[in-house]
């Protein structure tokens, strides 16, 4: 079985600075911005 190729150290980064804007916007209550940030 073949597996998937690492993230690059960059776009991990990049994914994890998202992800924890997306989380302290979501305590904060603002849901709506939450998702868009995702989206």
């Amino acid at each position: 079985m073949q597996r998937k190729p690492q993230i690059e150290a960059g776009l991990r980064a990049e994914i994890d600075h998202l992800l924890e804007q997306s989380a302290q916007i979501f305590r904060r209550g603002t849901l709506a911005e939450s998702l868009a940030l995702g989206l």
